[in-house]
């Protein structure tokens, strides 16, 4: 890491003895983490408290902790840099550490796909430059300073997920990574119990740019962001399959389980591109890619290259194919509109058997949770979902929905993970193929987990 305790304390504006000076070799929130060089930043949660930790972060050789209260250690090269707040100092240390390199930074943001699109994007950079990308979740208050961390002298090209829950956030996380680009991929209903509404979802995301002047890339075939941007043309690129588009795909094509196919058509070039991935969700994703791509410069076959080495993530619309059965597992997090993708998917699945969904609550819709899951129960009910299966508090709302429109729907509700997956092994035939999505706080992994234990021999996952 290129930072010393000398830089750390310069920020702090406190006293140092120069003659005790250190490199540090990573920034790290975990004391089990800690390896000889480290510094450790006592964080305080919901269900823990960092500052229990800090003795267990020096033995295992932390040089410093930054905490938030008063703590005495009787040795002198054990530093300890008292904060107010951890989180935003370590903030403030990751914006400092950003501007040290000299590196091309891609901030990517939106209700839906962020993740994939940072996978998607990185692979295709990859190809061609040293790059790095936020690891795992860590793209919020947290998690984006983290990854800024791993910048070396080397790091040619960042991709860093930004994802927002509350007002206020984005401005932080800009200010921390200053994207040179910056992609708002779509605009949904995530999180819009916080944020009040569509338009003041839109508005928090296209902070994204607030911190430099950076180019935007825009889903212009979302409603909500076609219209807040549609008089704001200076320094944004539009993608989608519309012709409004700089970038569109036209012809798309699902080969097999998992290939789709597109002709990208561009205003200087024209490209059959496939995508290790199936459904439309995946043609924006893999737009937004490609138009930064392109607008960095790349030649359109090393993107195609770098895109096809794309790897799915675990828990988002991942295909596995178990003993007699489909598992669509994604699990990971839930919108409205990530699920209506997901359906669709799990549609144009080829199969024998039944279309069954198992649905759990999407969370942190506030005031839109009933009138949310009502509404796509009405979209499930004219789908070609065979069985409905609901999970969880909300999700009853789903079913009120369906039964609105089709009274005679196949679906049940239960309360429980254990309760879903009992009566899923009850019901299951041969040549069924079944979807499992829920927010992240509803654990609909471990419906996941489950089947795949009791029905995993031979397992094929795609």
């Amino acid at each position: 890491m290129e930072l010393r305790l000398s830089e750390i304390s310069k920020l702090l504006k406190c006293q140092f003895n120069e003659s005790l000076d250190r490199e540090i070799n990573e920034i790290k929130i975990d004391s089990r983490n800690i390896s000889q060089g480290d510094i450790f930043v006592a964080i305080k949660g919901e269900n823990f408290d960092g500052h229990d930790f800090v003795s267990e972060a020096f033995n295992n050789g932390a040089i410093a902790c930054i905490v938030e209260k008063d703590l005495n250690f009787d040795d002198a090269s054990k530093f300890l840099f008292r904060v107010e707040n951890s989180i935003e100092f370590m903030q403030k240390i990751a914006s400092f550490y950003r501007l040290k390199f000299d590196v091309r930074v891609v901030g990517i943001t939106g209700s839906v796909g962020k993740t994939t699109v940072k996978e998607m994007l990185s692979s295709i950079f990859s190809f061609d430059f040293n790059t790095i990308k936020s690891e795992g979740n860590q793209n919020g208050q947290i998690g984006l300073p983290l990854s800024i961390f791993n910048l070396t002298r080397d790091t040619q090209v960042a991709v860093f997920e930004m994802g927002v829950s509350y007002p206020g956030e984005m401005k932080i996380l800009a200010n921390i990574a200053k994207p040179d680009f910056a992609v708002i991929n779509n605009i949904g209903m995530s999180h819009v119990g916080n944020f009040g509404s569509l338009e003041n979802t839109v508005r928090e995301k296209y902070d994204i740019c607030c911190a430099s002047n950076c180019k935007l890339f825009v889903n212009v075939d979302n409603v909500t962001l076609s219209d807040f941007f549609k008089d704001k043309d200076e320094n944004i690129v539009y993608f989608g399959v519309g012709r409004k588009s700089k970038y569109r795909a036209e012809n798309i094509n699902f080969i097999g389980d998992n290939i789709t196919e597109f002709l990208l058509v561009t205003p200087f070039l024209q490209k059959i591109i496939r995508i290790p991935c199936f459904g439309m969700n995946n043609v924006y994703n893999a737009l937004a890619s490609i138009s930064v791509a392109l607008d960095f410069g790349m030649h359109i076959d090393n993107i195609a290259q770098g895109i096809m080495n794309f790897k799915p993530i675990a828990m988002r619309q991942r295909l596995i194919k178990l003993r007699d059965f489909m598992l669509v597992d994604d699990s990971y997090n839930a919108s409205p509109d990530s699920i209506r993708a997901s359906i669709n998917y799990l549609s144009s699945l080829k199969s024998d058997g039944r279309c069954i969904a198992v649905i759990a609550d999407i969370l942190e819709l506030g005031i839109y949770t009933e009138d949310v899951h009502h509404e796509l129960g009405k979209y499930i009910s004219s789908s070609s979902i065979d069985i409905l299966i609901t999970v969880g508090k909300y999700s009853k709302y789903i079913n009120e929905g369906v039964m609105v429109v089709n009274p005679r729907f196949n679906n049940i509700h239960f309360d429980s993970n254990d309760e879903a997956y009992e009566y899923i092994c009850e019901i299951l035939r041969p040549g069924d193929k079944i979807l499992v999505k829920g927010s992240r706080g509803m654990k609909a992994d471990e419906i996941v987990d489950n089947l795949i234990k009791r029905f995993g021999d031979g397992i094929e996952k795609s």
